[in-house]
């Protein structure tokens, strides 16, 4: 049975957050300091924080930042000269993990001394924590099209606005929903002993029907999908109808997160990139391909090196050579920067867009947890 890549699940965690008329949101990322964890710009300055922070989270695209120190949480940005600014996130108070599920709004867990985690929203827009809800239910999904997924202690899902008004209350036929994305959420339900997925509007009708052993999420208006578990993937539109026709299949696909898509035509192939029409853009050369974003995507070669490319396939810069390329992985693009780390090692860099090390280090175990929670959020 094929799977995907682990990185197509973490593509769409993106949202604003908290924004302030004097303060500017230039792109921090964190790095480990004496005290616990710092932040640092993309000239590779770090800044001294006036609180120990034992984990940083860039909660988005736009680079707005948080920091835990003990229980609490705080807003960490740069006002327009340069000068670090920590606000305390008092509705953030003694929960213990923050999610940022997009556009200003959170899911904030809190954890009794039993082990029952607590979930509630808050809507940084019209600072209200929402009580409507129940209190198992759990927001793991991104808002979009003013949509949120959620799901509740028994593992019923439904989908619920912004303000938590029920859409589609949570129902047991559904073992999986969403996110939202470009009007339509995937749905996964079991039939006839197999596990099979669909996608739901934004008034939760299924628009699409349970047909498919794998889908990924629309993107202007089509997406991939696999019918069954030896079958090969194709794009289809929202009519479900495909979209460079039926003869038209690959090994498998991603979606277009932008103009252009990586593709594999047969399970010993090279990955190739293909535009909205469905015609080669980069051809076949590349062990491994990811999506591009802002421009750059980063590719594995046929000798193993690890190099970033621009949209016409040409080498922009070099990541790893040969001897080393397998043993290195990387995020996308999160402003101007790539985080890498080498597997083994607990060694993390962060490289800029000519492929220059701003930051390097190695770091202890715990350290490490606290960075691979940012380097999965950016894959």
């Amino acid at each position: 049975m094929r799977t995907l890549p682990l990185f197509l699940l973490f593509a769409f965690i993106t949202g604003t957050f908290l924004s302030c008329r004097q303060e500017i949101s230039p792109c921090l990322y964190p790095v480990p300091c004496e005290q616990g964890f710092s932040v640092m710009d993309e000239t590779g300055k770090i800044y001294s924080c006036t609180h120990n922070y034992q984990s940083i989270i860039t909660a988005n695209e736009e680079f707005d930042t948080l920091g835990k120190s003990q229980e609490e949480w705080y807003r960490i940005s740069l006002d327009e000269t340069g000068r670090i600014i920590e606000k305390h996130v008092p509705e953030f108070s003694g929960y213990t993990t923050v999610f940022h599920l997009d556009d200003g709004l959170f899911s904030l867990t809190s954890v009794d001394d039993e082990g029952k985690a607590t979930f509630r929203l808050f809507d940084t827009k019209n600072l209200f924590v929402n009580k409507t809800l129940q209190q198992e239910c759990n927001f793991r999904t991104s808002l979009s099209d003013d949509r949120l997924c959620f799901y509740t202690e028994d593992r019923q899902h439904g989908v619920c606005d912004r303000t938590g008004k029920i859409i589609l209350p949570p129902k047991s036929e559904y073992t999986s929903i969403g996110p939202y994305t470009d009007g339509l959420a995937s749905f996964r339900k079991e039939l006839d002993g197999k596990i099979r997925w669909g996608f739901l509007d934004t008034l939760g009708q299924e628009t699409i029907p349970a047909q498919y052993h794998l889908v990924l999420p629309f993107t202007g208006g089509m997406t991939a999908v696999a019918r069954d578990s030896d079958d090969r993937f194709i794009y289809i539109n929202k009519d479900n109808a495909p979209c460079f026709g039926q003869d038209c299949s690959f090994y498998c696909a991603f979606n277009f997160l932008t103009d252009l898509a990586q593709v594999k035509d047969e399970p010993n192939s090279l990955w190739r990139y293909i535009d909205r029409e469905g015609k080669e853009v980069i051809p076949a050369k590349f062990k491994e391909a990811s999506s591009f974003s802002r421009g750059l995507a980063i590719v594995r070669t046929e000798d193993d090196s690890l190099i970033c490319i621009n949209q016409k396939g040409k080498k922009v810069f070099q990541i790893a050579a040969k001897d080393s390329g397998n043993k290195v992985q990387c995020t996308k693009f999160c402003g101007p920067l790539i985080m890498c780390r080498e597997s083994g090692e607990n060694r993390y860099y962060y490289l800029n867009k000519r492929g220059r090390r701003v930051w390097e280090g190695k770091v202890s175990q715990q350290e490490a947890s606290v960075l691979q929670t940012y380097f999965f959020t950016h894959l």
